[in-house]
């Protein structure tokens, strides 16, 4: 979802100058996350929202629980969305370095 998340606001920040269509489709897409991720793990698009509820629990240190895919899912979600939007529609200018 992070992956998604990342090629949304890339895309609507590159071709739109209007700030509250910004919001709209970014608002959208957040409550599209919620809606969806509600049903696999609870609404949990904030890693910290977790974390919080496994420390106070006792389950963080469970071997059957799984919270470090809380963290490495949307940080690698995260990398990737951006670097594979630059990739593909980022600016393909060469920079080239004058060496006097």
């Amino acid at each position: 979802m992070t992956f998604i998340f990342l090629w949304v606001i890339s895309s609507i920040v590159k071709k739109s100058d209007n700030i509250a269509v910004i919001g709209i489709v970014i608002g959208i897409y957040v409550a599209i996350m919620i809606y969806i991720l509600g049903t696999i793990s609870g609404g949990s698009i904030n890693p910290a929202r977790s974390f919080d509820p496994a420390v106070l629990s006792g389950i963080l240190l469970n071997g059957s629980y799984y919270q470090w895919i809380y963290w490495v899912g949307p940080v690698l979600g995260g990398i990737t969305g951006a670097l594979s939007y630059n990739f593909l529609y980022g600016d393909k200018r060469k920079i080239y370095f004058n060496s006097q």
